[in-house]
């Protein structure tokens, strides 16, 4: 690995972040003007995107697998597909639209027309969306190449000897658990899913229905709680337990409470070790999810059921490969019976996937060791800068004695800040990000340094309406915050590049 990681020219909107892999991740929005654009999907900008996030836009060979099973289905209406004949289920059953019927099937891949009716038709999209049950780019890509519908394939580093194996026991290794215990799935949302179901099927049995949110999480964790449980009980407070404990006091039919560690983009944790307390003392279960914060800089597992990872994230920190992770506490009062349900529900990764991460995912410990130095060293030049008005980080702020409790050492012999910081700006935000001279666009935990308008992408309902904004900023968000994934690159060239734009404030 060089020593540092080559600065990135940053592509015009729509350009693939990496540029340079066909299974990219991630989409250049260089401009505030362009993320509008993106989620008003404004036809000027929304005809140069050639990548995006996978679940949120579909990939060029997977659009061309759907126009495959479309010309096979003779229907007029729209086709999608999902990843097994399991996850088609599964999402019948859900939704009680009888389309088994319809599906085709080829290589395991099961397409279906999707409904007449256009709310049932967006709520089955939702599921797919939520549930991670998509097919890759990879999987595509060999589904097309063997029909002879591309020529050639994506050239990259892969280990092909026992990929699957390779990356659940470095993850199983990471978090201090038998290889078994480490379950890989097609995406990290995929992980969440499987595990909240497992979860929540276990705990049904007992009558206990009711789901607590802690933190304000990513948009799809928040949605799964809401479609798939009923009156779930949202709690901002992070600092203290105080309003769980007192949910849990006044509400006898908890079945668990669904967590990031730490949250995003605020970076807050909450007291993970005495939650796990509180929540075996109540009978209901934990489960984090850990993307953020990684399973290389915090020991999380001890203190939860299950934890979930994207390795879409730090653990690839390529940005061109979709993969989770869902690891179950082996020491859990629940590890017989959920192990098996979590088993179960996961849509298994393709192997090209698999082979790819399994490359990347080598050198895991080094690249968050690197990261985390230069986390240490960005946070603090920028902590006073004039133009910004408030920084965020899992290990400052009044959650961060939290955070220490369960954060691990790095090779220096300090706790891990983790790879990530949030930046609130002072003055002009717009002109701001316009003119930073790195990579802009959605995902995380990548080698490169990936600067992200958060609230813009990931809750555009909510800072786009008066109502919204000032919800926001009622839990402490601006809805201009600036959410920087830091990579490999040199730190002090990093530190000019925000110097050089928050100028412009």
């Amino acid at each position: 690995m060089p020593a540092h990681y080559p600065i990135s020219s940053v592509p015009e909107v729509g350009g693939r972040i990496p540029a340079d892999s066909v299974h990219a991740v991630s989409v250049s929005l260089p401009r505030v003007s362009d993320v509008i654009g993106y989620e008003e999907k404004i036809s000027e900008t929304m005809s140069r995107i050639q990548s995006g996030y996978p679940r949120f836009v579909a990939h060029p060979y997977v659009t061309a697998i759907v126009d495959y099973f479309q010309n096979l289905s003779h229907s007029d209406r729209p086709c999608v597909v999902v990843s097994s004949d399991a996850a088609a289920e599964d999402l019948f059953s859900w939704s009680g639209y009888r389309g088994k019927a319809h599906c085709i099937e080829e290589d395991g891949i099961v397409a279906f027309p999707l409904p007449e009716d256009e709310s049932l038709s967006s709520h089955l999209l939702s599921y797919i969306q939520h549930t991670g049950c998509l097919v890759s780019s990879r999987r595509a890509e060999d589904f097309l190449l063997a029909r002879n519908l591309i020529s050639s394939v994506q050239k990259e580093d892969r280990i092909t000897e026992q990929p699957g194996q390779r990356v659940s026991e470095e993850m199983a290794r990471l978090n201090g658990v038998p290889s078994k215990d480490a379950i890989l799935s097609v995406s990290g949302m995929n992980s969440v899913y499987a595990a909240f179901r497992a979860m929540h099927e276990l705990q049904k049995r007992k009558g206990r229905t009711v789901w607590i949110q802690l933190g304000w999480l990513y948009v799809d964790n928040i949605r799964i709680v809401e479609k798939f449980t009923e009156d779930p009980v949202v709690i901002y407070q992070m600092d203290s337990l105080e309003s769980i404990k007192e949910a849990l006091r006044t509400n006898k039919n908890v079945a668990g409470i669904i967590t990031e560690v730490p949250t995003n983009p605020l970076l807050q944790t909450a007291d993970l070790v005495e939650l796990y307390e509180v929540a075996a003392e109540s009978g209901c279960m934990v489960l984090s999810d850990i993307s953020v914060g990684s399973s290389v800089c915090i020991n999380a597992i001890s203190h939860s059921d299950v934890v979930v990872e994207s390795l879409t994230k730090f653990a690839s920190g390529s940005g061109d490969v979709m993969m989770g992770a869902a690891i179950i506490n082996p020491d859990s009062a629940f590890y017989s019976e959920l192990r098996p349900l979590v088993e179960r529900y996961v849509e298994a990764p393709y192997i090209s996937d698999l082979e790819r991460l399994a490359y990347r995912i080598q050198d895991y410990e080094e690249r968050m060791s690197r990261i985390d130095s230069s986390v240490k060293t960005i946070k603090s030049s920028l902590r006073n800068h004039p133009a910004v008005a408030q920084l965020f980080c899992a290990d400052e702020g009044p959650c961060a004695a939290n955070y220490l409790r369960i954060a691990k050492r790095s090779v220096s012999g300090e706790p891990y800040s983790g790879g990530m910081i949030s930046l609130q700006i002072r003055g002009n935000m717009q002109s701001v990000y316009d003119s930073l001279d790195l990579l802009k666009g959605p995902s995380f935990g990548t080698d490169f340094t990936l600067v992200m308008l958060y609230l813009y992408l990931a809750h555009y309902e909510l800072v786009s309406r008066p109502e919204g904004v000032q919800k926001l900023k009622s839990l402490g968000m601006d809805p201009g915050l600036f959410r920087v994934s830091v990579g490999l690159e040199d730190p002090e060239t990093l530190l000019q590049r925000f110097e050089q734009s928050l100028a412009k404030a």
